[in-house]
């Protein structure tokens, strides 16, 4: 029987309700770093938050090809101008500091300060304007406002960034096939199958399976908290920060 369970030190037990060095790692070196490593981050920080941005834009009222542009040069901007530069810790959570530069962006477009369309010199995202848009329709219809839904995307955004990392993890100790079954019975997506026969397909039992899905949501649990800490200072509760990621969904 294949063995997918994780070992005590990726599981560490008694989390706390605030993490002692948030990780703003990423933000440090689109600041700080070589310029090797600060495009890097800035790409990897662009690739993260493109919907987000894009979603509150579009809500305000912009044509598709319209936040398209905005989006595209609010993220040149943060290239080109190292955005980021003004985002520390203390600042607090990094979505406010987003939403509030993407506003100011914004707010500078519907000016007429309106940017001639370019892309930079070389590509800075893979995301295309149709992912972005067909994303888009498929959103809830509901009243709520710009605001309200970046927060919601924001929170989209960090869940799927842990169920990414979590399903590398399993991918890379039990391989793809198992690792989506799994990731079925975590989210509830098995439908009625039995408990009993998931094991049987696993290759395991029943009762083996029902520890490593408690350790499977132990460690989803344990990488959402990490991503949450990501985007906040230490200053600001992890717990509070989750319970308003969810409160916007």
């Amino acid at each position: 029987m294949k063995d997918f369970s994780f070992t005590s030190s990726q599981l560490p037990v008694g989390l706390p309700r605030r993490f002692e060095s948030t990780r703003w790692s990423i933000v440090a070196d689109a600041r700080e770093g070589t310029p090797l490593r600060s495009r890097a981050a800035l790409e990897e920080l662009c690739q993260a938050y493109w919907y987000p941005v894009y979603s509150f834009i579009r809500h305000r009222g912009l044509s598709a090809e319209e936040a398209l542009d905005v989006t595209q040069s609010f993220f040149v901007r943060v290239v080109e101008q190292r955005l980021f530069a003004a985002a520390t810790p203390e600042r607090g959570r990094l979505r406010s500091f987003l939403l509030k530069s993407a506003q100011n962006h914004l707010i500078g477009y519907q000016r007429g300060q309106r940017a001639k369309k370019r892309s930079p010199p070389t590509p800075l995202l893979s995301l295309s304007p149709a992912d972005s848009e067909s994303r888009f329709q498929r959103e809830p219809a509901d009243h709520g406002t710009p605001e309200r839904n970046f927060e919601r995307q924001w929170a989209l955004t960090v869940i799927d960034r842990a169920m990414n990392r979590l399903q590398a993890e399993l991918s890379e100790k039990v391989g793809t096939p198992h690792t989506a079954r799994l990731i079925q019975l975590l989210t509830g997506q098995a439908g009625r199958t039995p408990l009993a026969q998931v094991a049987e397909e696993l290759q395991t039992t029943e009762a083996a399976l029902k520890v490593r899905m408690h350790r499977i949501r132990a460690r989803y649990r344990q990488l959402l908290r990490i991503e949450v800490a990501d985007t906040v200072s230490d200053r600001v509760d992890v717990d509070e920060e989750l319970k308003n990621l969810l409160d916007a969904l």
